[in-house]
């Protein structure tokens, strides 16, 4: 279907081919950065493609690379960023962190207790996920029924917990920018926007959206508030999301032009170093 992606395991433009020189961004999130809902042409990535273009940088000087995979939280960003610092050296990143999936209930328990069991146990999850022999000895955790899940979520009591608590948002952005920093990658974050209705009916996202804006702040890194930006537009919130979460083609095209303003100057300056280092330029031949 639409949403399949190829050998590149993410929608929009692969980093491979690509040109001596090409710079690149890498945007990273979750479905809203994946275009869940959305065809290709206006994915995020797309859209600060296409911003970029007018301010000099057309795509055969830079390449904006989705890297957003539905379903991850901001923890889970933050093991891909790593992957993706070391494996495409960007020379920049967009970071959209906690734009829903932080506040959804966990299933069994939160991902940061999911993510220590692998650590600790890293032969039995090998096992579990490679021998059947295994599966059928050792039975899995079993979580409690849906519906039980879903209520506790509705009441701001999940039973076993939320994805990602409340208290560790802030720490796990400003994880992701120190290992920015310590990339020499500079990055730009987004802070989400909501629909009305889920603003009203799961206010942690707007709480989680203030909590990513002052993680930036103490990085001390550029920002983009998207619910500012739709405020400011005067677009109707029904035309700026698809459903309860992921931005339409309106809104994604309104942060990809304030995303791109914040990027131009940083790739300027990346453009400097490579040239300073005697690397190669990207074109600048234009479409």
């Amino acid at each position: 279907g639409r949403d399949a992606p190829g050998d590149w395991p993410s929608r929009g433009r692969p980093p491979e081919p690509a040109p001596p020189g090409l710079l690149r961004v890498v945007v990273v999130g979750d479905s809203v950065v994946y275009g869940s809902s959305l065809d290709v042409a206006p994915i995020p990535g797309y859209c600060i493609q296409r911003s970029l273009t007018p301010l000099g940088w057309t795509p055969d000087r830079v390449a904006v690379i989705s890297a957003g995979v539905p379903g991850y939280s901001t923890l889970q960003m933050a093991w891909l960023l790593r992957e993706l610092l070391a494996s495409l050296a960007p020379d920049a990143v967009v970071l959209w962190p906690a734009a829903w999936n932080d506040q959804a209930p966990a299933v069994i328990a939160p991902d940061s207790t999911m993510l220590k069991g692998r650590r600790e146990h890293p032969a039995r999850e090998w096992a579990r996920d490679h021998s059947l022999l295994f599966a059928a000895l050792v039975p899995e955790d079993h979580s409690l029924p849906l519906e039980e899940i879903l209520d506790g979520w509705k009441r701001g009591e999940p039973p076993a917990g939320y994805r990602v608590d409340n208290s560790e948002v802030a720490g796990w952005v400003g994880g992701q920018l120190d290992d920015c920093a310590r990339a020499h990658v500079p990055a730009v974050v987004l802070a989400s926007a909501h629909p009305p209705q889920t603003a009203a009916e799961h206010p942690r996202t707007r709480s989680d959206a203030e909590t990513v804006i002052l993680a930036a702040k103490v990085e001390g890194v550029p920002f983009v508030d998207a619910q500012a930006i739709l405020d400011a537009s005067g677009l109707d919130p029904a035309r700026a999301f698809v459903d309860y979460v992921h931005p339409s083609p309106e809104m994604n095209a309104l942060l990809g032009e304030a995303l791109a303003k914040e990027l131009a100057p940083i790739l300027e300056t990346r453009a400097a170093e490579h040239a300073a280092r005697g690397e190669p330029a990207p074109s600048s031949t234009g479409l």
